[in-house]
């Protein structure tokens, strides 16, 4: 796998995508809401994905919206809205519901039609930078939602969690750039995957991990690869690997990983070595 389109290059302003998205985003101060709500749809989806992953056992109900419709169950709700372009269906028809039920909406978009539907209806609006694809506009999106919601009057606590992650991105950038040699985890991971279909296995506590990885091997490599939850995958997907195939597994582990979740990796990755298969274990970057 070699990014002749140099999307590196991208990859590397990451940081400072993040930190221009977060001063856009948190000069607000909202009241605790009964439900959060999220939809977004391919990148901006993958947004939801990880804030679920990181407030899924929070005082907040969460819930993550992928296509045309709420639920009806929804009848009271701050949903915000993401979209990269403000053009994505799927989110301005859920945008369109939320105002018919007299939801607090909030809106993400670099402008298009969620910006004008915001401003016509008098909703706050976060404006993001338009990039060249949406799959480079992760750090805008996600930062620009993490900072709407950690001005949830109980959520204010994740402001110094974002400090942290900002500088944390700023220490990885480094360590996986082009320019590194010594102990490139990503130059080693693309070596390990290189003309295969790989196969992400994710602790149920970061699946939004394994839903990105995957995405941005399908939109920038071209190219096929399959993630599950590594508990539901022990109870069916593990058999599939006694067939030859050109998959290569890839374990994406999380830190809050118990006793149990931890067995079930080494457990799996036994059973894949039997089958004379080899795997690759993400370093936990978080823990270091």
């Amino acid at each position: 796998m070699v990014d002749v389109n140099k999307v590196y290059s991208v990859y590397e302003r990451w940081p400072s995508f993040a930190k221009d998205a977060i001063e856009r985003s948190m000069d607000i101060s909202i009241p605790k809401p009964s439900m959060l709500v999220l939809s977004g749809m391919g990148g901006s989806g993958t947004t939801s994905d990880v804030i679920y992953d990181v407030l899924y056992d929070g005082d907040i109900p969460l819930y993550v919206v992928k296509g045309y419709h709420l639920p009806s169950f929804i009848d009271s709700a701050l949903v915000i809205a993401i979209s990269s372009s403000g053009n994505t269906e799927e989110t301005l028809n859920i945008f369109a519901e939320a105002h018919e039920r007299d939801l607090d909406i909030i809106g993400i978009s670099s402008g298009g039609l969620l910006e004008k539907a915001c401003k016509k209806h008098n909703y706050k609006h976060v404006k993001i930078k338009e990039h060249i694809a949406p799959r480079y506009s992760l750090p805008d999106i996600l930062f620009a939602t993490l900072g709407i919601v950690s001005s949830i009057e109980s959520l204010s606590f994740m402001r110094k969690e974002i400090d942290i992650s900002l500088k944390t991105m700023e220490e990885i950038r480094d360590r996986i750039s082009i320019h590194n040699n010594d102990g490139n985890i990503a130059k080693e991971l693309a070596y390990y995957l290189n003309d295969s279909i790989p196969v992400a296995y994710t602790s149920p506590y970061c699946k939004s991990a394994g839903t990105r990885f995957k995405n941005s091997l399908n939109e920038n490599a071209k190219s096929l690869a399959i993630t599950a939850d590594i508990i539901e995958a022990s109870h069916n997907e593990i058999v599939a690997w006694s067939r030859e195939e050109n998959f290569k597994p890839v374990f994406i582990r999380d830190p809050r990983d118990g006793d149990e979740i931890s067995k079930r990796f080494e457990i799996f990755n036994k059973i894949i070595r039997g089958y004379d298969q080899e795997s690759y274990q993400l370093p936990l970057l978080a823990d270091e």
